[in-house]
């Protein structure tokens, strides 16, 4: 990481950042996510703070990142049998595998949006956005194309939950 630190007027810093096949899992944890992905992040990004408080410096601060994460899973979620199953659309379930997943993420005041989001298996490809407002609430879409033994599939996913209650439709 690269910095420029200034504290005549107020505290600012500026900065770019790399990061190299850490490990996905204790990286959401450092930043207090429930969620739990599994594989190596890499990621390239950028950070901006502004504060008149050190101690408030970090709440201010603006991150963004485009990151990849090659063969890992998503786990609780099961994108695939969600999609193959006519009643039950609840993404809840197992894990989803992935031979590749990236986009981008911005982190500001509280909330985290991931935006142009690309997952592919080779049976399957989803791509969306979504963002956890500070309340932990999950907006977002979900488009994915799955083929499985000579049949296939397409579904959208409106994505609606709270993370403390462990269930997104």
């Amino acid at each position: 990481a690269n910095t420029v630190l200034n504290w005549s007027d107020a505290w600012a810093a500026s900065g770019n950042y790399n990061l190299t096949k850490a490990n996905t899992a204790q990286i959401l944890k450092t930043f207090a996510s429930t969620g739990s992905v599994d594989g190596k992040l890499s990621l390239v990004g950028q950070f901006t703070g502004q504060s008149t408080e050190a101690a408030k410096f970090m709440d201010d601060a603006e991150l963004t990142a485009n990151f990849e994460i090659p063969s890992g899973k998503i786990n609780g979620v099961d994108l695939p049998r969600a999609m193959m199953s006519s009643e039950d659309k609840s993404l809840e379930g197992y894990a989803t595998n992935f031979d590749k997943l990236t986009g981008n993420v911005r982190v500001k005041n509280g909330r985290y949006q991931y935006r142009n989001l690309v997952l592919r298996t080779p049976n399957m490809q989803a791509q969306g956005q979504f963002e956890i407002d500070p309340n932990q609430a999950i907006s977002g879409k979900i488009y994915a194309n799955l083929s499985a033994k000579a049949r296939s599939f397409q579904s959208t996913f409106d994505l609606t939950c709270l993370l403390y209650t462990s269930r997104c439709v």
